[in-house]
């Protein structure tokens, strides 16, 4: 570097540092202005007009004054006006009495100049419109200035942290949902598998029952309605832990049908006998108390108010070693049909009943059962559209009620007659080719089972990259059955790339888990239609006679 640049540098720092000792000298005239109570008015507010310009308030107490200087921003922070002289007890009685003796410590602290205060208070402003509370944080701290005929202040900034407040509580409140949502799911987890079992272990018992050749016909039928049964009962058990999670969200769906009462609970009776046989507890006796009006029928879920029902009855099976299950219902007041479930279990004080909801299985750990019947029943309750409560004696057995609206049936609703029951039309596509993509044997075989007679040619793929290659080739196929879970490629996948070569051959997905926003997204890759598993036979049928009269 040349000499020439070093002292052109030079002299550009000798111009800086004037500069800057100029902006200094300024400043101290703005204090200055401030601690005298001179002539800056100007010099006070371009300093106040910074202060505004940052949002926060800016108070000023000369040592030795009661007085205070305010900025227009701690004014309007505080709910005061300046037309008048403000000293430090006005600003000191908007803390709320609890508070103030750490206002006059920091003040105490600042003057001696000790340490620096932060502190936090709650105050209440008037407003037209009645009385406004704010959150404050209030900083406190000495402005030292030694200059002649200047003294010392203690300085105040302000801040309103309202808003920040809430997003701290908002903040807390997410966190605790989420510590929540963990615990759910610990203890989904961890019981999923005994609830899981108990079905389980009916399907395949008398599946190995049903092998055994000595055995009447009606024996035979009565075994196949039991699988049937505990199959329905375990996919609606799997339904509810996979909602259990979204029950707080509000986005559990409810359907609404006619649903005769009476003939809901005689089937909850015959479901739950079951269970008391499964559980080892033959001996306890089932009831229903059927009320003088015994013909109620309302338009609700009976599908959730059966679960729920079930769900309550279990719990008292669960936790009752002998004696009696009553199942209740009336017409009550307000419109409502009040139903409760009496055991004569070993009861609970006031504040078991408590940790029941909300540590059900810590608390009831020991007994059999996922222990997640209240929590579920009490959020099931609040989606009817109900209220629910418990009333226990230790020693004398527990009384679980509940309320659900009465609605009537709409005038529009059409009602299923015996005679309109399904039954498969003789359809016949003997020149027509379906193409089942399904990696799954058991799931194909039954696919297969049930187009046997409707003499449809039907080839398979076993994986995505195969239903491309079978769509390539030169046999023309009528219809694709997709399932969307497959090994590698999935369905999804595998229905954009034939949708590259191949816009006209219809394609219904078929999956065990298609969401309502899955379903957009089915028919964004090209899927026609979709269908769920476990398929209805009946909606299986309509929808491929619909597509192969039209191909």
């Amino acid at each position: 570097m040349g000499i020439g640049n070093r002292r052109k540098e030079i002299k550009d720092l000798r111009q800086l540092a004037v500069m800057l000792e100029e902006e200094n000298r300024r400043l101290k005239s703005i204090l200055g202005g401030i601690y005298a109570g001179g002539d800056s008015q100007s010099d006070l507010q371009v300093l106040l007009k910074v202060l505004e310009i940052c949002g926060t308030g800016f108070i000023i107490k000369p040592f030795g004054h009661t007085n205070v200087i305010l900025s227009p921003r701690a004014a309007e922070i505080l709910g005061l006006r300046t037309e008048h002289d403000i000293s430090v007890d006005v600003i000191k009685n908007l803390i709320p009495p609890e508070d103030r003796i750490f206002f006059d410590k920091a003040l105490i602290n600042a003057e001696r100049q000790d340490k620096y205060s932060e502190m936090e208070f709650k105050i209440a402003r008037t407003e037209p419109e009645g009385r406004e509370f704010r959150i404050i944080a209030l900083q406190v701290d000495t402005l030292r200035y030694h200059e002649e005929n200047r003294t010392d202040a203690v300085i105040f900034t302000v801040t309103d942290v309202t808003g920040q407040d809430k997003i701290k509580r908002d903040l807390l409140k997410a966190r605790e949902k989420a510590d929540d949502l963990e615990k759910n799911k610990s203890m989904l987890l961890k019981h999923i598998s005994h609830e899981i079992r108990t079905p389980m272990n009916a399907i395949i018992g008398y599946s190995e029952l049903l092998n055994i050749g000595n055995m009447s016909y009606d024996q035979r039928i009565e075994y196949v309605n039991t699988i049937k049964e505990q199959g329905l009962y375990l996919l609606r058990l799997i339904d509810d832990m996979s909602e259990f999670a979204r029950m707080e969200t509000g986005k559990v769906r409810i359907n609404k049908s006619p649903c005769n009462i009476e003939l809901l609970l005689n089937e909850v009776v015959t479901i739950c006998n079951r269970h008391k046989a499964i559980s080892n507890k033959s001996h306890l006796v089932i009831s229903v108390n059927y009320p003088e009006e015994r013909e109620i029928v309302t338009y609700t879920d009976s599908g959730r108010l059966q679960q729920l029902i079930i769900g309550l009855v279990r719990h008292s099976i669960n936790h009752t070693t002998k004696g009696f299950i009553e199942i209740g219902y009336r017409y009550g007041t307000e419109n409502k049909i009040e139903f409760y479930i009496k055991d004569t279990s070993a009861g609970r004080s006031r504040d078991q009943i408590r940790k029941s909801f909300t540590d059900e299985l810590t608390y009831f750990g020991k007994y059999e059962g996922s222990g997640l019947e209240l929590t579920i029943s009490r959020n099931l309750v609040k989606l009817l559209g109900g209220k629910m409560w418990i009333e226990s004696v230790p020693d004398q057995g527990s009384t679980y009620s509940f309320t659900i609206p009465y609605e009537e049936v709409p005038d529009t609703y059409h009602e299923v007659l015996p005679e309109e029951e399904f039954r498969i039309p003789p359809y016949r596509w003997k020149d027509k080719v379906v193409l089942i993509v399904e990696d799954e044997d058991v799931n194909f075989k039954f696919l297969e089972a049930v187009l046997h007679e409707t003499d449809v040619q039907i080839l398979r793929a076993n994986t995505g990259l195969q239903a491309i290659e079978l769509c390539r080739s030169s046999i023309k196929i009528d219809l694709i059955l997709m399932d969307i879970k497959l090994p590698g490629l999935n369905g999804l996948e595998a229905t954009k790339k034939i949708r590259e070569f191949n816009q006209e051959t219809p394609i219904i997905a078929q999956s065990a888990f298609i969401l309502e926003d899955e379903r957009d997204v089915c028919l964004e890759v090209g899927i026609n239609d979709y269908i769920d598993k476990p398929i209805n036979i009946k909606e299986f049928f309509e929808k491929v006679d619909k597509f192969l009269r039209e191909s």
